[in-house]
């Protein structure tokens, strides 16, 4: 965790002489989330009964999965990744699994989208927070925890290998040429002057506060070679937000500054900024 303030460049000259005391800035820890391996080509759409259980195998390139999402939501949404809370269904079961000669192994994460769903802009994401071994295979799995219940839809892509290093699963058995329409993201922390490698910019920005800030008078943008970019915060807890998907420009090979800004009492007070540079690997 750290705090970062920046008085000369927020605070009026005026303030500070007249001995007005405003709030110290917000400790917090922040933490970028890069999309680790991705299928998002579709062009089926299924049920998700009691009965079935489906999955993805990948491999990937990272050693932790914080967050995964996927293509499927409740029956009524049909072609949206989008879940509300107090809507249908609720009882979707995940599972990361390892695989074993082909076949599902050890669970080494379950959650339910009830603990671990948290909708991001169009996301359906899910909170993993599980180590893994990078270029070893590994299975996603998902099922109803209401035998003959139909509230979900999902959609994934038949025929076609879009996806080289995994495959649909159906009730455990591959289905080769197949692939659920997923993502699994890495977990980069962002400290202060941080250089980070990565191929492609990140998905999503994780800003986790020492102390329950008010929501209404809290501002978190990013500001970059393209300008400033506001996104609409979403809190999965008390003091965890989320921004994103932040759909920042892909430029391989290049090397960018960007600055995230945090401020907790509606400006009134120094703002935390967490200056960072991103290189993208070709």
């Amino acid at each position: 965790m750290f705090k970062l303030k920046k008085w000369a460049l927020i605070a009026p000259l005026g303030l500070l002489a007249s001995g007005v005391v405003t709030a110290a800035p917000p400790t917090v820890n922040v933490t970028a989330h890069f999309s680790d391996q991705v299928n998002a080509v579709r062009n089926d759409p299924k049920w998700l009964t009691g009965e079935l259980v489906i999955g993805q195998s990948f491999i990937p390139d990272g050693d932790t999965v914080s967050f995964l999402s996927a293509n499927i939501f409740p029956a009524e949404k049909r072609q949206e990744r989008i879940v509300k809370t107090g809507e249908k269904g609720k009882n979707l079961q995940i599972a990361l699994k390892e695989l074993q000669d082909g076949n599902p192994g050890n669970t080494i994460a379950a959650r339910s989208d009830r603990e671990a769903g948290v909708k991001v802009g169009a996301l359906n994401l899910y909170r993993i927070d599980a180590p893994v071994t990078p270029g070893k295979s590994y299975l996603l799995e998902f099922r109803l925890d209401v035998p003959g219940a139909g509230d979900y839809y999902f959609w994934y892509q038949y025929g076609g290998n879009h996806y080289p290093k995994g495959d649909f699963y159906m009730n455990g058995q591959r289905r080769g040429g197949c692939d659920l329409d997923f993502a699994v993201y890495r977990p980069v922390e962002i400290t202060p002057n941080a250089a980070i490698a990565a191929p492609r910019p990140p998905e999503i920005l994780e800003i986790r506060f020492q102390e329950k800030p008010d929501r209404t008078r809290t501002t978190i943008f990013l500001s970059g070679p393209d300008g400033i970019a506001r996104y609409v915060p979403v809190w999965s807890d008390d003091r965890t937000v989320l921004l994103g998907p932040l759909k920042l420009p892909v430029r391989p090979g290049q090397t960018r500054e960007y600055r995230v800004h945090i401020n907790t009492d509606g400006g009134q007070s120094p703002s935390v900024v967490i200056p960072f540079t991103l290189h993208e690997k070709n």
